[in-house]
């Protein structure tokens, strides 16, 4: 064989062997990121997006340490690549009240997960309920409501 043919098949074992380390190697670090990640919107009605709220990432075993992230303007809020464990999320902001999403979600780092979030803005309306028993005079008035004690109810039949 030529001084050529042995040139050419070295490079080609060189090319080979450079190419299966390479096609080895990218799946190693071109993998792409896994998240966590969800929107936060406001609970009930039409449902605008919470953005700029504080999400906090809380591993419910207690073995991560909890992680905080600020969602956007589209209500959407990433963690990445975070440490596999079962977590849940709470929110914070300034103009709703906290709240947290207490299903747990189990997290393997090998595909993303979504973990949603709604909160209540201030001023919501509480609900309540108004209880109405009969009082001694067949009157009636809501429990819990504390009469001042000049005020008596007169004796029966009067």
């Amino acid at each position: 064989m030529h001084l050529s043919g042995h040139r050419a098949i070295r490079a080609l074992a060189v090319f080979l062997v450079l190419a299966l380390g390479f096609t080895a190697l990218v799946p190693m670090t071109a993998r792409a990121a896994v998240q966590v990640t969800g929107v936060v919107n406001t609970c009930g009605g039409p449902l605008p997006v919470v953005s700029g709220a504080t999400v906090t990432l809380i591993d419910v075993n207690g073995i991560v340490a909890p992680a905080t992230t600020t969602t956007n303007g589209a209500g959407v809020y990433a963690f990445n690549q975070p440490p596999p464990a079962t977590y849940t999320i709470a929110g914070n902001h300034p103009n709703y009240y906290p709240n947290e999403n207490r299903t747990n979600v189990r997290f393997d780092g090998s595909q993303n997960k979504r973990i949603d979030l709604c909160m209540f803005p201030h001023g919501t309306p509480a609900k309540s309920l108004a209880v109405v028993v009969p009082w001694a005079t067949g009157w009636t008035r809501p429990v819990g409501f504390n009469l001042s004690p000049k005020v008596r109810p007169g004796p029966r039949g009067s």
